[in-house]
Order: structure tokens, then C-alpha cells, then sequence
């Protein structure tokens, strides 16, 4: 009797007297048909790719139970005022009059209307794991990454198409939209063409065009390819796999090191084989001939007898590389990926990138074969299926494949920013982990989810001074892969949010200064979370010493320049006769004032490694180009616009002071590398025109 008075106690909410229903989205077609529906109304994806006569089964509410309504009540009440709330404290922050006009500018090139843009009305904010101070005690917590979406308006919408989740990686739109603050684009600023009308086929010609003049960096012969890998003793290998393992690889862990160093004690009994194995020991040991610390002398990069050892390696494994072209595993992506990084290290950009979306593909089909992806139009609801974990895969299989899977997406996405070319599809995907899996017990040990045959090569060459530098690195890298690919998705979420190209007024400039504040919050946070071997001087004169904490700090400055970046382009394309700086809101002037002064801290921050050969060379680059552009494109605009006497004082009110160094540090830059880069040539040509054309107009 008391048991069952207990039990009717427990069903004393009315909601427990009805029994749950499932509420359906799917089209009626891709019911029938047993296939994934993603929602969309009035015509799902798959009815629109196939034609279907796509129509829904309108839910009636009232048939939904009394609890399901009460929490879709509540949660539409929280969700309205969680938004009321945070515009709230926004515009407190913000106190800027939304009602004054100011003069119109209308951002221009070339005579154009501006490419329709939109904006989310949604910020979504990555943040990051909270780093311990030490890589230990950083692994020993969970790898549940914390995200917080914080809700904005604005008053554009976005297309669905352009919708970045959290999970997903941008879309192919959202690359295309961003693209457009690329060097490419800041090529064609009006100004360059009015002022230098001699440098307009350098300004015009498209980056793809230019850099399909480049060439291997030296040339070697059937003879000195064999005698290389004749040549690569038990000593030689030691010495290229540590340096590889130390300078290159810790920067993209694609690879077991336990396996690679098995493969290489392969190589020493057995010598050169045909096959995959002998394919990456030999790739590994051509970038490593390439690679160096970051603090080298300059001109040890360009040793001649260093890049013609490492083509030898290289054309000696591309030799190998045919079989695994259709072979569905992980080495094949490893083997086409670590080419990618050879090629960009070499300035073979066009080829370098033909490689990682190679590698993604590659990549795409063993994860998408093993069930580790999910589309990003998969439809969530009575359909759907779960993706499988298989509870028997060793987590050392597991993290080297989400190591290559990030390796091959971010490498093919800062290619492509700058080129503007199609990729993969990789990022047409979900991914079942929003950061990469921690390398734990199981996988320091190298023995998680191997073959027998990848076993005994792990423990084949490991001794225990190997296996606790290993450790190390294993360690160190995963803290750094953490951190950019958080510092990525935060990149990513400007691309979407931060970038409109409607008439400047104070609406707009309101938004802009919201998404300024906002995602220099984010950058804060970020940096504050970063573990102490990660932890760089914020000042740009400072040396971070480390390659690692240099690329961060460079991820850091990218996002401070595209956030303040709509800001510029609007001035740069104003069709006003006079650039008069108090006609502006001063919210706007600060911004272009922050703007400059982050692009002298990105060529002072970049100083240090200048001369260093690592497989971001081209994109650096491209970056410093921009920036010294973008600072020249301004300085004449004042002094043609302002004239006589007035010209300096604009200069002074929107330049740092410190700005002329910027062209000489990116000339010297420049051509270190132009013997090696068709890039590099054209943008050394370029801006010493338009530095003449400067002085010419400053004097």
C-alpha cells in the first residue's frame, strides 16, 4: 500500500499523465524515401537537388502534450530576454547616438556597386578549453571544450546558406565573402590605379597567374637522387627524424611517432622499399631538410646543398607516393598532406595546394567510410541515426586521425582565403569532436588501436630517452593545436559576423563597434587561457623565441586586423573628393586608428622570423604585403585628398608614427625571398612604386 502511495506521488506533475510525442520536421518525400531531411521550408535541400514535390504535415500544437507546450513556452520566454539582456548591456557600453547622419560613403572599387554581404544576427563566440598552467595537469582534465553562444542583433540577416555552427567549419560562401580581405582585394583599392597607373598589370594580374611562374627550388639529377638515399645512414636518419620531430611536426601531429619511428628502424634493416612506409620515412626526411629553429641565421634557409639533399628526398618518395593515390587509409593522408607541407615550404603554392585538398579528400573518404563525419544538412530528428563509436578503437588511432582531419582543413582553408579556390568538402561536414582528442595514457604509450604490425613498429626503435622527449612533444603540440584551432574558430566567426558591405551610417558604425568590442573580448580570453609554454609578449618588439608562439601571436593579430578590416575598406572605397577626418564619428576613427596600428604591430611581430623557411612563408608574405599596403593606400589618400599641408596632419591623425619603417623592414622581406617566389617579386615591384608615388606626394 505505501508503495503504491509512493508511486503516486512521483506522477504528481500533470504533464506525467500524457504520454510524449515526437515532434516530426521531415518532408513528406524524403519520409517515403528513408532519407535525411533537413527542414528546410518551403523546399528541403533534397527535394531542391532532385526536384521533388517537396511538402510538410503541418504538427498540430494542440495535439502536443501540456508539458512539451509549457517548455517550449519557457524556452521562447528565456530566449527573448537572454537577448533583451545582452543588447542591453551592449549598448550601455556602447553609448553611441544612432541617430545622427553622417556624410555617405558608399565602399567602391573600380566603379562597382558593392557585393551584397549580410550579417548574422547571432554571435556565436568558440571559445576555448581553460588550460591548466602546466601541459600535465592540462591532460589530465576532460577534453569537453566550454561554447558559449551569446545572442545580437542586427538588422541584417544572413542567407541560411552562409550559417556557421560552432561545429561546422566556414562555408564555401563564407570564404568567398571573406576573400575579400585578401591582398587580392586590397590590390585593387581605387587608389593604386589612379596613383601608379604604370604597376596596373601587377595590380590586376590574379594571384593564381603569377605564382604558376614558380618552379622546384633547384633541379637534381637521376644520380643525385639515388646517392641521397644511398646516403641516408642510421645516423643521418636519427638526426633528420628528431629535427623533423622538434621543428616541423609539432606543428601538425599528423603522424604516430612511435609507427614512424618503426618505419625508420625498417628502413635501416631492410633499406628503401616500394611502399608506403619507405614513401613517408622519406618525405619526413625532405621537409626536415628544409626545417630549422625559428632563430637561424638568415640565409641558412637558402643553403643550397640543404634544398638540393631535400629535392632528392622528395622526388624519391613522389616516386612511391602513386600507390597510396587510391588506397583508403590513413597513410595515404598523411603521405599527401606532409607533400602539401614540403611544397609550401619550397613556395610551390599552386602545387602545395593541390595537395592538401588532395589529403582532404583523401582524409574525407576514411573518416566518412568509418562513420566519423556527419554532414552538415544531416536532419536531427526521428530519422537520424547516430554516428557510431566503435568502443574497440584505440585512442591513438583516434587522435592521429582528428590530428590529420584539423591539419588538412586549416591548412586548405589559409590556401584558400588567399587564392579563392574551391576545396575539398571537407568543410561540408560536421565533426564529432570540436577539438581534438587528448593524447592519453593509452596513446603516450604508442600501443592504442594499432595492428600487430604497426605494434612492433612502434616499440621497434623507442628507447627511453625517445619515449620521454616524445611525450614531450606529444604534449607540447597538443596544447598548441588546441589553442589555434580555437584561435581558427574564432577567425571564423568574424568572417560571418564582422563583415557587411551596406552604406556606412550610425547604425551600421554602432554594429561595427559591437563586433570590435565583442570579439576583442574573445581574443582577451583566449590569450588569458593560453598554458604557460604557449604564453607570448603581446608586445610586438618582443621575441617569442618559439615557432609556436609566434604562429599564435600572428592567429591573434589576424583576427584584431578582420574585425577593424570594414572599417578601412569603407574609407579606402569613398567616393568623397576630400578625406575630411571630422566629418567621421570618432567610434569610426578609432576603429581605422586600431586598424593601423595592429598592421605596424603585425610587421614588427613578423620580424623575427622573416628569414625563417616554414611552410607559412607565402602567407606570410601576403600578410606583411597587405599591411604596408593598406598604410601606403592611406598615407597618399590623405596627402591627394588633403593637399598641401593638410595631407600630413590627416596622416599623422589616422597613421602611428612608427609606420615609415614598416615599408623598408617589408622591401628587405621581400627580397630575401623574390628567388624563390613570383609573388614575392611582384609585391617587392609593387610597393616600391607606390612608395615612390608617397615621398613624391608627401614632399
Amino acid at each position: 500500500m505505501n508503495a503504491n502511495a509512493n508511486a503516486g506521488s512521483q506522477i504528481s506533475r500533470p504533464a506525467a499523465i500524457y504520454e510524449r510525442k515526437r515532434a516530426s520536421t521531415a518532408c513528406v518525400v524524403c519520409r517515403e524515401r528513408k532519407t535525411k531531411c533537413d527542414g528546410e521550408r518551403p523546399v528541403c535541400g533534397f527535394c531542391k537537388v532532385r526536384g521533388g514535390s517537396c511538402r510538410y504535415i503541418e504538427t498540430d500544437a494542440s495535439k502536443l502534450d501540456p508539458g512539451s507546450l509549457e517548455v517550449l513556452t519557457r524556452l521562447g520566454r528565456l530566449e527573448e530576454s537572454l537577448k533583451s539582456y545582452i543588447n542591453e548591456v551592449i549598448d550601455q557600453k556602447l553609448a553611441i547616438p544612432a541617430t545622427s547622419p553622417i556624410p555617405s560613403i558608399c565602399p567602391a572599387q573600380d566603379g562597382r556597386p558593392p557585393r551584397q554581404r549580410t550579417t548574422s544576427n547571432r554571435l556565436s563566440i568558440s571559445s576555448q578549453p581553460q588550460f591548466s598552467a602546466t601541459p600535465t595537469q592540462f591532460l589530465n582534465q576532460a577534453n569537453q571544450p566550454t561554447l558559449l553562444s551569446v545572442s545580437g542583433s542586427s538588422e541584417h540577416s544572413k542567407p541560411d546558406s552562409a550559417t556557421l555552427s560552432d561545429d561546422v567549419p566556414p562555408s564555401t560562401e563564407i570564404i568567398s565573402h571573406a576573400s575579400d580581405m585578401s591582398l587580392e582585394a586590397v590590390l585593387k583599392w581605387p587608389i593604386f590605379t589612379d596613383l601608379a597607373p604604370n604597376l596596373a598589370r601587377d595590380l590586376h594580374t590574379s594571384t593564381i597567374e603569377v605564382l604558376a611562374k614558380d618552379r622546384p627550388i633547384t633541379f637534381v639529377t637521376e644520380e643525385d637522387i639515388h646517392n641521397e638515399v644511398k646516403n641516408l645512414t642510421s645516423p643521418v636518419l636519427d638526426r633528420l627524424v628528431e629535427n623533423f620531430l622538434t621543428n616541423n611536426h609539432i606543428k601538425n601531429p599528423v603522424l604516430d611517432v612511435g609507427c614512424l619511428r618503426g618505419y625508420v628502424e625498417d628502413f635501416k634493416s631492410l633499406g628503401p622499399q616500394w611502399d608506403g612506409k619507405t614513401c613517408l620515412v622519406l618525405i619526413v626526411c625532405a621537409v626536415s631538410s628544409v626545417s630549422g629553429p625559428l632563430d637561424e641565421i638568415r640565409g641558412v634557409s637558402k643553403l643550397q646543398d640543404c634544398l638540393r639533399i631535400a629535392e632528392s628526398y622528395f622526388c624519391a618518395s613522389q616516386r612511391r607516393i602513386g600507390m597510396l593515390h587510391h588506397e583508403n587509409s590513413i597513410m595515404a593522408g598523411q603521405c599527401t598532406f606532409l607533400t602539401g607541407v614540403y611544397l609550401c615550404l619550397t613556395n610551390q603554392i599552386i602545387a602545395g595546394w593541390k595537395s592538401f585538398v588532395h589529403a582532404s579528400n583523401q582524409c574525407l573518404a576514411w573518416l566518412r567510410s568509418n562513420n566519423r563525419l556527419q554532414s552538415k544538412e544531416s536532419f536531427v530528428g526521428d530519422e537520424t541515426e547516430e554516428m557510431a563509436l566503435d568502443p574497440d578503437d584505440g585512442s591513438a588511432k583516434r587522435y592521429v586521425e582528428e590530428s590529420l582531419y584539423w591539419s588538412c582543413l586549416k591548412s586548405e582553408m589559409e590556401v584558400r582565403f588567399e587564392l579563392n579556390l574551391p576545396g575539398s568538402g571537407l568543410d561540408r561536414f560536421n565533426y564529432q569532436n570540436v577539438y581534438p582528442s587528448p593524447p592519453i595514457h593509452e596513446h603516450l604509450k604508442m600501443d592504442g588501436g594499432k595492428s600487430p604490425e604497426d605494434s612492433m613498429a612502434s616499440s621497434a626503435g623507442r628507447s627511453p630517452e625517445n619515449s620521454e622527449t616524445d611525450r614531450y612533444h606529444l604534449e607540447i603540440g597538443w596544447l598548441y593545436y588546441l589553442a589555434e584551432i580555437a584561435s581558427k574558430r574564432i577567425r571564423s566567426s568574424v568572417w560571418v559576423e564582422s563583415y557587411t558591405a551596406q552604406p556606412l551610417h550610425a547604425r551600421w558604425i554602432l554594429q561595427l563597434e559591437k563586433r570590435v568590442t565583442e570579439f576583442d573580448w574573445q581574443i582577451q580570453q583566449w590569450y588569458k587561457a593560453l598554458p604557460g609554454p604557449m604564453k607570448f609578449s603581446t608586445d610586438p618588439s618582443v621575441p617569442t623565441r618559439n615557432i609556436l608562439r609566434y604562429i599564435l601571436r600572428q592567429h591573434m593579430i589576424d583576427i584584431q586586423e578582420d574585425v577593424r578590416f570594414p572599417a578601412i575598406q569603407a574609407i579606402m572605397g569613398s567616393t568623397l573628393s576630400n578625406l575630411d577626418v571630422e566629418q567621421f564619428p570618432p567610434t569610426l576613427i578609432r576603429i581605422v586608428r586600431g586598424f593601423f596600428t595592429n598592421a605596424v604591430d603585425r610587421i614588427e611581430a613578423n620580424r623575427e622570423g622573416l628569414f625563417h623557411r616554414h611552410h607559412g612563408v607565402w602567407l606570410s608574405i601576403r600578410c606583411v604585403s597587405r599591411s604596408v599596403l593598406q598604410l601606403l593606400g592611406m598615407a597618399c589618400k590623405c596627402h591627394r585628398e588633403g593637399g598641401y599641408g593638410r595631407g600630413l596632419e590627416l596622416e599623422r591623425q589616422l597613421l602611428p608614427a612608427q609606420w615609415h619603417n614598416t615599408i623598408h623592414v617589408a622591401l628587405d622581406f621581400l627580397e630575401y625571398w623574390s628567388s624563390e617566389s613570383a609573388d614575392a617579386r611582384r609585391m617587392h615591384k609593387v610597393i616600391s612604386g607606390i612608395a615612390d608615388v608617397y615621398y613624391t606626394l608627401s614632399q
